[in-house]
Parts: structure tokens; C-alpha cells; sequence
């Protein structure tokens, strides 16, 4: 068959080692592809998508501070973490509060080892007082003697609490509040990147912030 001028063909596969019933090319027909390309999951990439998708903010905060090790690990089980199966437990679990319910059905989509940890994971994301923080302004001291957990359940945490205010009730104290947590944040540059990156997605709300005072030389910056 010939084919139209510019056609490229390309062929996807797994690795031998992810036991997915894959049969071996021999060297003739490997060696008459023009390359190789092995493709690894992208917690960074895989975020910006699952942000768009509408998942639950402390399941996004869970693969953030995780990073790869929640995306792929193939241990053998029936079920275990890919970014189909990861995507597939966010949907599931979504609006379910009870956490024996969301141990099960998560360790349906990506095993028991992972759900475990999810659920460990709540813990730690229940315990960021938003209200304090962002009505009150009781902002932590030092927030490079935190635990990375805690961090990014702190940024996600954050910014669903103001998109769930609305820009009505983001007024100037919530405003002030919240760039006076990321003025803490300056010493942790990529936790104060990430925050305004999430923040930014909501342009009627990012108004909102950045009347308060000091916000434009963060974002500058």
C-alpha cells in the first residue's frame, strides 16, 4: 500500500517487564523503526489535566506531594496505579465522605497499598483550619518547618476554600489574607507558583486578590 506523501507510522506498546501479555519484536523488525521512545507518567502534566477534570482538591494534592509513585506502579495486582486508573478512583470517589467506602472502592481502581495511604492522606488535609487562616489571618509562622503533606493539602486545600466563597465574600480582609500566606510562601518558591497557577484559572476571583495590597510584586515576582 501506498501511502499519502508525509504519512508517518508509529506503533505504542508496554515493556516486557508490565506483564501485559506482550510478545517480543525481533531485532530485524525493531531495527527498521526509526526510534524508540519510552514514555514515563508526568505527575506535573497529569495535574494540569485532572485540574480541568473537576477532581475532588485533596485527591489532587494527594498526587501532587506523591508526585510518579501515585501514577504508576505495576506490583503485579489486578489493580494497581496508572494515570487511567488514578483518573478512574477520582471519579469514583468524588462526594463520598465515608472513608471505609472510599478505602474500598479506591482499592478496586489502584490496590490497597495506595488507598491506604489516600485515606492516611485525609488526615493530614483535614487538619489545614482554612477558616483561620483566611478569615481569621492566623497565617503559620514558618512554613519550611512543615511537612511536604501538609504543604500542598495547604495550597489545594486553599484555593478550593476561595473558589467555594465566591468572589462575593472575597473581600478585602479573605483578600489581604491570602497574600499574606503567600508572602509566607516566598521561601518555598514552587509551593507560591503552584497556588497563584491555580488561582489564575478563576479570573473573576484572581480581581478579587489582587486589589489587596502587595499582591502584584508576588506576581510579578
Amino acid at each position: 500500500h501506498k501511502f499519502a506523501k508525509g504519512t508517518m507510522v508509529m506503533a505504542a506498546g508496554n515493556r516486557e517487564e508490565d506483564n501485559a501479555i506482550v510478545v517480543p519484536l525481533s531485532s530485524a523488525l525493531n531495527n527498521r523503526f526509526a526510534g524508540h521512545y519510552y514514555l514515563n507518567p508526568d505527575a506535573k502534566l497529569w495535574l494540569e489535566w485532572a485540574e480541568s477534570q473537576g477532581f475532588p482538591a485533596e485527591f489532587l494534592a494527594f498526587v501532587a506531594f506523591k508526585r510518579e509513585k501515585a501514577l504508576y506502579n505495576n506490583d503485579g495486582s489486578d489493580a494497581f496505579p496508572t494515570p487511567r486508573s488514578m483518573a478512574k478512583a477520582a471519579v469514583i470517589i468524588k462526594g463520598i465522605e465515608d472513608r471505609t467506602m472510599i478505602s474500598r472502592l479506591m482499592s478496586g481502581c489502584v490496590g490497597v497499598g495506595l488507598a491506604t495511604e489516600y485515606i492516611t492522606y485525609l488526615d493530614v488535609y483535614s487538619k489545614v483550619d482554612l477558616k483561620d487562616i483566611f478569615q481569621n489571618g492566623n497565617i503559620p509562622a514558618d512554613l519550611r518547618n512543615e511537612k511536604p503533606d501538609f504543604l500542598y493539602a495547604l495550597v489545594y486545600a486553599g484555593v478550593s476554600y476561595l473558589v467555594s466563597l465566591g468572589t462575593v465574600k472575597v473581600n478585602g480582609k479573605v483578600a489581604e489574607n491570602t497574600v499574606a500566606l503567600l508572602s509566607q510562601m516566598s521561601k518555598l518558591p514552587e509551593l507560591q507558583t503552584l497556588f497563584l497557577k491555580l488561582i489564575v484559572k478563576y479570573n473573576k476571583l484572581l480581581d478579587s486578590i489582587r486589589v489587596a495590597s502587595g499582591f502584584d510584586k508576588i506576581a510579578g515576582k
